[in-house]
C-alpha cells in the first residue's frame, strides 16, 4: 500500500521573507510615530489657531456667542429704573424706627407687615409659629457692672441704660443673652479683641486668665466668637 504525503506550501509560499519582515516592522513603527505626531499637532492647532489675537472666544453662530456675550442692557436699565432710593429710605426707617427684639410684639408686627407687602406683590407667604428659647433682661432688676477696689468700694459703675435711646419706647437695657443672673467677682484681665492670638500673647507673657474677669472690646472678629 503506497502512501501519499500532502505537501502544503513551501518556503516560496511565505508571505514575507525574514528580510522583508524587518522592513515591515520599521514601516509599522514609522506609521505609528507619524500618527502620534499628527495627533499632537492637531491638538496644538485646535488650541491656538482658532483664537483671535485678543484671545477672544471663536465666533460660532448660535452656539458660543449667546453664552459669552454681555446681558441685555435694556433689562439692566429696567431693573435700575424700578429702584426708588426714597422708597428704600422710607422702608428702612419704618423697619428700624422702633426696637423690635426677637419674639416681642413689635417684631411680630413687622412680620405681618412684610407678609402684606409680599402678598400685594403677588407672592404666596405663610407664617409658621414655633417655640424658641429666648432670654430677656429684667426691667425691674437690670444687670450692672461695677469695679471695686481693695476695700470693696465702688470705683466705677457702668450705666444700666443707653442714654441716647432710653427715652424710646421698647428699648431694653444692655444684657448678655442666655447668661444667667449671677454675682461674679475676680481680677480683671484685658484681652484686646478676644482673638486666639490675644490669648496666646497673654499665655506667652505668663498671664493666667483662669478665675478672672476678661475684658474684651468690640471689633476685628464677630462678637459671638469672643
Amino acid at each position: 500500500m503506497s502512501s501519499r504525503r500532502l505537501h502544503v506550501g513551501s518556503e516560496n509560499d511565505l508571505i514575507f521573507s525574514p528580510k522583508e519582515g524587518i522592513s515591515k516592522t520599521r514601516l509599522l513603527l514609522l506609521l505609528a510615530a507619524s500618527l502620534v505626531v499628527g495627533f499632537v499637532a492637531g491638538i496644538l492647532i485646535g488650541r491656538y489657531a482658532t483664537q483671535n489675537e485678543d484671545h477672544s472666544p471663536p465666533e460660532i453662530p448660535d452656539v458660543s456667542l449667546p453664552l459669552v456675550r454681555d446681558a441685555d442692557p435694556t433689562i439692566s436699565k429696567k431693573i435700575l429704573d424700578a429702584i426708588d432710593p426714597a422708597r428704600i429710605e422710607a422702608n428702612l426707617r419704618y423697619l428700624s424706627e422702633k426696637p423690635h427684639i426677637a419674639g416681642r410684639e413689635r417684631d411680630f408686627e413687622l412680620v405681618k407687615q412684610l407678609k402684606k407687602i409680599f402678598v400685594d406683590s403677588g407672592m404666596y407667604v405663610q407664617i409658621t409659629p414655633y417655640d424658641a428659647l429666648l432670654s430677656y433682661p429684667s426691667d425691674d432688676t437690670p444687670n450692672s457692672v461695677r469695679i471695686l477696689d481693695g476695700n470693696n468700694t465702688v470705683v466705677y459703675d457702668a450705666k444700666a441704660d443707653e442714654s441716647n435711646f432710653s427715652n424710646y419706647e421698647g428699648v431694653v437695657p444692655p444684657f448678655n443673652a442666655y447668661s444667667p443672673n449671677r454675682l461674679v467677682e475676680g481680677s480683671l484681665v484685658y484681652a484686646g479683641y478676644g482673638r486666639v492670638e490675644d490669648y496666646i500673647w497673654l499665655a506667652q507673657n505668663n498671664i493666667n486668665v483662669s478665675g478672672s474677669i476678661v475684658i474684651v472690646k468690640y471689633g476685628s472678629i464677630f462678637r459671638g466668637d469672643k
